[in-house]
């Protein structure tokens, strides 16, 4: 037989069994169409996140007390402990102790409790900045009261008011914002990064 009798043998067997080769075509076509579209979200879904939490840059390695200790609430790492790190990692571009806590923070009559992280002048990401700056040696060397809003907390204390050069209380003491980040348009992590209620000092 020749090509042209199998080509038309195939077509008359479809066409004999037209409802279950249409079922079976648009089974293959939805399935396919799955397949790439899944792929396709897979791929974009990554690329987002990646380009997102690329601002954040090389976070570096974090110590932290044994967690495996009993008294793992009451352990805590100690000036002497940061020093220690400091005079044996030789290869370490940066050591600097890290703290976080809530503390009561007020401006005006605005008054809440708010998560604050101690900060330092190696910069490592690249957040942007919607107004002023970040903290520069002097501000560290020297133990300034400033501090940096993010977005969130700037428009909770200020609303759409500059905040740079103005002060706010922090457990009852008074810091100066030199700057305040620009809101982080994160996507799926919107909600928690680009208008985080929190503060730098």
């Amino acid at each position: 037989m020749k090509f042209g009798e199998y080509f038309l043998a195939a077509l008359s067997t479809l066409w004999a069994n037209r409802a279950r080769s249409i079922l079976t075509m648009i089974g293959i076509i939805i399935g396919t169409a799955a397949v790439i579209s899944i792929f396709a979200l897979g791929q974009s879904a990554s690329a987002s996140i990646g380009q997102t939490l690329g601002v954040f840059g090389d976070q570096g390695l974090f110590l932290f007390p044994d967690q495996s200790s009993r008294r793992f609430n009451a352990v805590q790492i100690t000036w002497s402990d940061y020093e220690n790190v400091l005079t044996a990692c030789t290869r370490c571009a940066k050591v600097f102790p890290v703290y976080d806590n809530y503390y009561s923070v007020r401006n005006g009559h605005a008054k809440d409790v708010y998560e604050l992280a101690s900060d330092t002048d190696y910069v490592t990401d690249k957040l942007a900045m919607a107004e002023g700056r970040r903290f520069d040696g002097d501000d560290v060397g020297g133990a300034r009261n400033v501090c940096d809003l993010y977005w969130g907390l700037k428009q909770k204390l200020f609303g759409d008011s500059p905040a740079v050069g103005k002060y706010v209380r922090i457990a009852g003491r008074r810091f100066l914002v030199v700057g305040v980040f620009a809101n982080i348009s994160a996507g799926v992590f919107n909600s928690v990064i680009g208008s985080s209620d929190a503060l730098n000092i």
